[in-house]
């Protein structure tokens, strides 16, 4: 009994904050992995444009190449990407036959032959070369390693994704730690299928959602005087890895100015570091890119613009057509939708997980008034500027989709998935107030979070019996 006593000290010792880093951890680690390996390679969205990217990386190629392929009417067309292992191109073939064809199941020959590295180079045609190659850094340094010891390209690619899950996880623990009162937030969007499926992919998303959080997390400190002012210089620099990857958040230059602990100068100059990281990659890769990516669907972003401009009331009209039309969509691929966004959950997990998201939001509102003595609660100025931050990343996310992946005059904006917008619950959480008062807060608030802390369990389960259905099972 003594024993058990001593656990439940050692627990409550940690705080909730800690304690959920610990959750997540292990939830986390078990989800990135256990999914790397039950997702046959080239499974998730895009993932076979990263591995061409991470390949090329790995062969010390920073930046794509502009070069014309024919297309299959014969004509040449414009493309971007570089030199990669033909090794990498044979493993790609047979996993792509699954792509997007639920009824379709993996078999023990797509995994033969053993294709292992080589010399060789191919040119590939891979929107990708023209991402920022930091969030990289992991799985490019696993395929390094992997092939100087001889592994074969389908294993080097499933260590790849534990690599970059890894890290990942260690982000995202890091920043529920030291998240305080929002950690239960964070928790609950870290650990939603949509999260761990991106910590299990051999692309950035992992690192962006954790890196975003991670911005979340000291943010919230510091509008609450909870953190020094070299966590500032952490944020500036958490934020150009996340702009310089999706360049639809451009918007996240606002946040600095959010922070009023900090000198105006501080506050404009991490605006303007972070904008110029936005503008700077943004104009390398238009440079060594393809300007009009969406060009086979239609796609012409001077004349989309031109039409908007000289028509802005077709903008209320694509957000209402948008929102009616794709509004559910959004929701399950924000929870979870799995494999090559052609694996949906059960819907009674949907609707749990909306709970849950309501739970953790209500966990996050009922803080103590004792526990927010020390708190300067961010006021009018403060929101201000983090609602504007919000609206500017949903406008960069459907502007940008509308301009160069919808055709022009569409009357819906395509290409948007619910997935884009969990940094931007993310940043939500950081200015929610506490609104509790009476010690009666204390017990409804730890079976609220005991509530959260529980949920990833029947997550991941969910998660996990759902890909060997859809890939295994006949």
């Amino acid at each position: 009994m003594r024993d058990i006593d001593g656990i439940f000290a050692a627990l409550r010792a940690l705080g909730t904050a800690r304690l959920l880093a610990v959750l997540y951890l292990a939830y986390g680690l078990a989800g990135s992995v256990v999914l790397s390996l039950a997702l046959p390679p080239l499974q998730t969205p895009d993932e076979n444009r990263h591995a061409l990217r991470v390949s090329h990386l790995a062969n010390g190629h920073l930046l794509g190449e502009l070069f014309e392929m024919p297309g299959t009417d014969g004509k040449m067309y414009p493309v971007t990407g570089g030199p990669v292992d033909p090794a990498l191109v044979a493993v790609m073939e047979p996993f792509l036959s699954l792509r997007s064809q639920p009824a379709q199941r993996a078999k023990a020959t797509m995994w033969e032959p053993r294709h292992l590295w080589s010399a060789e180079r191919v040119r590939m045609n891979f929107i990708t070369s023209m991402y920022a190659p930091m969030l990289y850094l992991p799985q490019v340094a696993t395929v390094q390693v992997a092939r100087a010891m001889g592994a074969s390209v389908v294993d080097t690619l499933t260590m790849a994704r534990i690599a970059a899950g890894a890290c990942a996880v260690a982000v995202g623990a890091a920043a529920i730690a030291m998240a305080g009162g929002s950690a239960v937030w964070l928790f609950a969007l870290l650990t939603l299928p949509m999260s761990l499926a991106g910590m299990g992919t051999i692309g950035p998303e992992g690192l962006l959602l954790t890196v975003s959080a991670l911005v979340a997390a000291l943010l919230w400190r510091m509008l609450r005087g909870q953190a020094r002012a070299g966590a500032f210089a952490v944020v500036v620099a958490g934020l150009c890895l996340v702009v310089m990857t999706r360049p639809a958040y451009v918007a996240l230059a606002l946040l600095p100015l959010a922070v009023r602990s900090m000198a105006w100068r501080s506050r404009l100059a991490g605006m303007a570091v972070v904008l110029a990281a936005a503008l700077a990659w943004s104009a390398v890769a238009t440079v060594t890119g393809v300007p009009n990516v969406g060009a086979y669907l239609g796609a012409a972003p001077a004349a989309q613009t031109a039409l908007l401009l000289s028509e802005p009331w077709r903008v209320l009209n694509l957000v209402t057509n948008t929102m009616q039309a794709n509004w559910l969509g959004y929701w399950y691929s924000f929870i979870g939708v799995l494999g090559w966004l052609d694996t949906l959950l059960t819907p009674t997990y949907y609707r749990l997980a909306g709970w849950l998201l309501l739970v953790a939001l209500a966990a996050t509102l009922l803080r103590p008034r004792a526990a927010q003595a020390s708190e300067e609660e961010a006021g009018w100025g403060t929101a201000g500027w983090i609602a504007a931050t919000i609206l500017g990343m949903l406008g960069g996310i459907f502007g940008i989709l509308y301009l160069t992946w919808s055709p022009v005059g569409h009357p819906i904006i395509d290409g948007v998935q619910g997935r884009y917008f969990l940094p931007i619950a993310m940043l939500a959480g950081v200015a929610l107030p506490g609104l509790a008062r009476g010690a009666w807060v204390v017990p409804i608030r730890r079976a609220l979070v005991a509530a959260v802390a529980i949920f990833p369990a029947y997550s991941l389960g969910t998660a996990i019996s759902a890909v060997i259905a859809r890939y295994y099972l006949t």
